[in-house]
């Protein structure tokens, strides 16, 4: 049974993930964070590896496209329609 997590504490969660392993500010929950420069293809491979352990869903790569991700808010939404699934 998947655990249905609080939007906002999404976005703190990867917020912190984000900021430590890129080194980056990110100023708000809608900045563009391929646009800024914040995530590189890499960092998504590592973001989704976070995401699957720390909210324990399987993140389906071939269904993500760049709208998906793009920020802490559109990441956050999608995980929390994933959790409550």
């Amino acid at each position: 049974m998947s655990q249905k997590y609080n939007i906002q504490k999404i976005e703190s969660s990867l917020k912190s993930f984000l900021e430590k392993e890129t080194k980056s500010v990110i100023a708000s929950r809608d900045t563009d964070l391929v646009k800024k420069g914040i995530i590189s293809s890499l960092d998504m491979f590592l973001l989704i590896e976070f995401i699957e352990k720390k909210f324990k869903v399987s993140v389906d790569i071939t269904t993500l496209n760049p709208e998906n991700f793009n920020s802490l808010r559109s990441i956050a939404a999608h995980i929390a329609l994933w959790t409550s699934i």
